[in-house]
């Protein structure tokens, strides 16, 4: 059993108990429950119960509601608010499976751009420690990837573009770690520098971790006396981050590429 097989099993198990509990109350937020109300009475109901922040009982008046109402109206508002509700309560996987359904039966209509921006929250929001599988974020990063190129000009853009953000520094601090294991080791060099410089640098070349790979990158090349590639790599440093904190790190490093490389080409004798 895979392990969204199980957090499936879990969360719905979870919220089965709690809408059981909740089946009792439903009506506290007015004298009569949602299943007894009419079509129109009843969407009032449930917009009452979601504006006044009674997210597991929204989940349930929907239900009852478009049980009573199958073809209403108002079932793409109400089944918008059930996944809206269950994300706010921390029902991420069945906020995606909803949103996923939803997004199916309802891909132009008013509520489908918040909709694939909360998709792509209800992705993130499952994503896994950077020594994890990735999968989450990554289809977190393709949906908000998707959502900008559909809604660029949304009240969401921004919150978008800093979730990718997010997201591609994420996977850059991965591959640095990667890195890293190879950089410890006394024969890793050239792993090390495969995930600093191709994995790292050329893919996420915005991200905090570049720079970092950078100066890794030169005490890699210093570990084998390569001291060209020291003063390449420190000299690209200083020049793409000018007050970046391991400027004096870079500043040494590069010194001691310089006295090295001066001393090499006096040592070399000159052509007659």
């Amino acid at each position: 059993m895979t392990l969204k097989m199980e957090n499936r099993i879990y969360s719905a198990l979870g919220l089965w108990m709690l809408l059981a509990v909740l089946s009792l109350s439903v009506g506290c937020a007015g004298s009569v429950p949602v299943l007894q109300l009419g079509e129109t009475e009843g969407m009032d109901r449930v917009r009452s119960l979601y504006e006044q922040e009674e997210y597991a009982r929204t989940v349930l008046g929907v239900g009852e509601f478009l049980s009573k109402h199958p073809g209403s109206k108002y079932r793409e508002e109400a089944q918008f608010l059930r996944a809206r509700a269950n994300y706010e309560e921390g029902m991420y996987l069945e906020t995606e499976e909803q949103l996923r359904r939803f997004l199916r039966d309802f891909p132009t209509g008013p509520y489908a751009e918040e909709a694939n921006y909360y998709l792509g929250l209800a992705l993130l929001s499952q994503a896994r420690g950077i020594h994890q599988d990735q999968t989450e974020a990554e289809a977190a990063h393709v949906q908000f990837r998707s959502f900008l190129s559909r809604y660029p000009d949304s009240e969401f853009a921004e919150g978008a573009q800093k979730h990718i953000d997010n997201i591609r520094s994420r996977f850059a601090e991965k591959h640095f770690e990667s890195g890293m294991v190879y950089h410890r080791q006394r024969t890793g060099f050239r792993a090390a520098r495969f995930y600093f410089e191709e994995r790292v640098i050329e893919v996420y070349p915005e991200t905090t971790w570049a720079k970092l790979a950078m100066i890794k990158l030169a005490e890699s090349y210093k570990k084998t006396g390569d001291w060209a590639e020291v003063a390449e790599w420190t000299g690209r440093y200083l020049s793409e981050n000018p007050n970046g904190e391991d400027g004096d790190k870079a500043n040494k490093l590069l010194a001691q590429a310089k006295e090295h490389l001066d001393r090499a080409a006096s040592e070399t004798p000159s052509s007659p």
